[in-house]
């Protein structure tokens, strides 16, 4: 029973006693009698019960008459696994695991927070009611040193009206929490770059100014980039247009001590565009100036929807003529100057792979292929010739 919590609380602590060396005849009749002696928590208040044990089991329990009541004392113990870390720059949010009741010891338990900056100062002190508290919030408002990230010293003690715990409690280290850095890096340039990759260099920052947990920079970077648009639906490819619209931003986080970092996955030819920022383990500072930077040409993507079309020949004297339509690369990567063809040998009635790439200054893309089948021989009146169309090339080979 404990006046001090709400209800009753049964805690078993088993003391057994052996029968055989305390029985005894008494008449007609074997009894036992025995003492045994329990150790108890101070301020406790004790109910007992002792019930009979052999190889079958237990006896219907019996009460002891009276209620053992134990004197208070001081608590024999501070609370453990005390921590502290700031919600915000202006507070302290002090962490502890709780005394359990039979460790209150006496009447009024409660815990004394003191804390105090760890460059040094007068101890505060906070009176924490509540037993069952496992935490406090400390609020920094009115002290004028209080600052980002700055470390405090932090005790957390048991006491009850006998008096504060008889041991020298923890100190532990905790800081505020993290403001938002107040420098942003200085010197942010391109160093280097190619049709994929761009290189940035800046100047290092004092770490007392990222207000936290100086975990480094962040570099984030996008492009524009230019989308076909087709609003025609009769298929002719001389309405197509063009829009330009800003790429999705991506960020690349660097160590607090680099001075220099690479960021992948470019587009080439695109126009880029770069920040920096300081971060700490909670913020981002305030972003640098934008740098812009065109990235170097590169290699088209594959032809798209290459097509061959044999054709019947257009007079007796040629051979084989297969017929190669194809559309312009989804991404140019730079400015396209023209189509690489590779024929091998045009014979009637041959099977043939026909494999034709873009170009820019960059070089030639990657391949596109179609395979065709030439027709027989066949007598025609046409000549051989090369068209052009304002988005699909024809181009026809004879040999």
């Amino acid at each position: 029973m404990d006046s001090e919590t709400e209800g009753t609380q049964w805690r078993t602590h088993p003391v057994p006693v052996q029968a055989h060396p305390n029985d005894l005849v008494e008449g007609d009749l074997r009894v036992v009698r025995a003492k045994a002696t329990v150790a108890l928590q101070p301020f406790g208040h004790y109910v007992f019960r002792v019930l009979a044990r052999n190889a079958v089991g237990d006896s219907s329990p019996t009460k002891v008459k009276d209620i053992c009541v134990t004197p208070a004392k001081q608590p024999d113990r501070n609370p453990t696994g005390v921590w502290a870390r700031g919600a915000s720059p202006e507070n302290l949010v002090i962490h502890w695991k709780p005394l359990p009741r039979e460790e209150w010891n006496g009447r009024n338990f409660h815990y004394k927070i003191k804390y105090r900056p760890s460059e040094g100062g007068n101890w505060k002190e906070v009176k924490v009611s509540d037993p069952f508290a496992d935490r406090y919030t400390v609020a920094l408002d009115d002290d004028k040193d209080a600052k980002p990230f700055q470390a405090y010293e932090v005790q957390v003690q048991a006491v009850n009206d006998e008096g504060r715990a008889n041991i020298v409690p923890e100190t532990v280290e905790g800081r505020t929490g993290e403001g938002i850095p107040s420098s942003i890096p200085s010197g942010f340039k391109l160093v280097s770059k190619d049709g994929t990759t761009a290189t940035f260099a800046w100047n290092p920052i004092d770490p007392q100014t990222a207000n936290g947990n100086f975990t480094g920079y962040k570099i984030t970077y996008w492009y524009d980039q230019i989308e076909e648009v087709d609003d025609d639906d009769s298929g002719d490819s001389s309405k197509l247009r063009w829009k330009r619209t800003q790429s999705k931003r991506r960020t690349v986080i660097f160590g607090p001590k680099a001075t220099s970092g690479t960021v992948t996955d470019l587009k080439p030819d695109t126009i880029n565009y770069a920040i920096i920022q300081v971060t700490n383990g909670a913020h981002e500072g305030d972003p640098s100036e934008i740098i812009s930077f065109r990235t170097e040409e590169g290699v088209p993507s594959p032809v798209r929807g290459l097509w061959a079309h044999p054709m019947n020949s257009k007079s007796s004297d040629e051979k084989a003529v297969v017929s190669l339509i194809w559309e312009r690369p989804r991404q140019f990567n730079g400015k396209l100057i023209g189509y690489t063809a590779r024929l091998i040998g045009l014979e009637h009635e041959t099977a043939y792979r026909f494999i034709i790439r873009g170009r820019t200054g960059a070089g030639d893309g990657d391949p596109n292929s179609s395979d065709a089948s030439t027709l027989p021989e066949v007598v025609a009146s046409a000549e051989w010739h090369i068209s052009t169309m304002s988005i699909d090339i024809i181009v026809c080979f004879q040999y």
